[in-house]
């Protein structure tokens, strides 16, 4: 199961959780699997650069908007 799930590019817990995301796109399964076990501490950071990356993006998307 180990060398399966690395071979995909998933974890062993995210090929299950698969099974009960039916449906979910394959990328929200992806970073599913990424933020599965990980400490509060470590989603909590998780979230702050994630917030500031889609700030970063949005306003880059704002500004070439403003540029057409």
């Amino acid at each position: 199961m180990r060398k399966v799930s690395k071979g995909l590019g998933l974890t062993v817990a995210a090929m299950f959780t698969s099974f009960e995301l039916e449906g979910v796109p394959e990328e929200i399964a992806r970073i599913n699997g990424l933020l599965a076990g990980r400490s509060p501490a470590e989603l909590k950071l998780v979230e702050r650069v994630l917030a500031t990356l889609f700030e970063e993006l949005d306003r880059d998307s704002g500004s070439e908007a403003d540029n057409k």
